[in-house]
């Protein structure tokens, strides 16, 4: 099922923005670094992609990165324990507000391995 919502162009402009700021996060700043124009164009496609996937990803969830992991789903003390909230907020926690999805593009790109390099 297709779902729709409805924003202004100043909050889309706003999302995209979030979203660009989370890629950078997830990617360790690695876009800026290297400098987007000197990807190739499947790259830059994967790279745009990861955008609006995170975009999608906090549309969806109504937050944002800082919002994304900050309150427990489950609480253990001792024997005592209680879990509440959604499935959807467990697993917004367990991705620290970063779409899977998104991710996934990054990794594709190469620009979530950790390894050192020259570029």
């Amino acid at each position: 099922m297709e779902r729709q919502t409805e924003i202004g162009e100043d909050g889309a402009k706003k999302l995209l923005e979030k979203a660009e700021e989370a890629v950078e996060l997830m990617s360790g700043f690695a876009v800026s670094r290297r400098g987007y124009e000197n990807f190739g164009a499947e790259e830059k496609l994967l790279i745009e992609k990861a955008v609006f996937a995170q975009a999608d990803y906090m549309l969806e969830n109504g937050g944002d990165i800082e919002s994304g992991g900050d309150e427990p789903t489950s609480v253990t003390i001792g024997s005592f324990s209680y879990s509440y909230g959604s499935s959807a907020a467990k697993n917004t926690a367990s991705t620290g507000g970063f779409s899977r999805v998104a991710l996934g593009y990054l990794e594709a790109v190469g620009l979530l391995s950790r390894r050192i390099g020259v570029i």
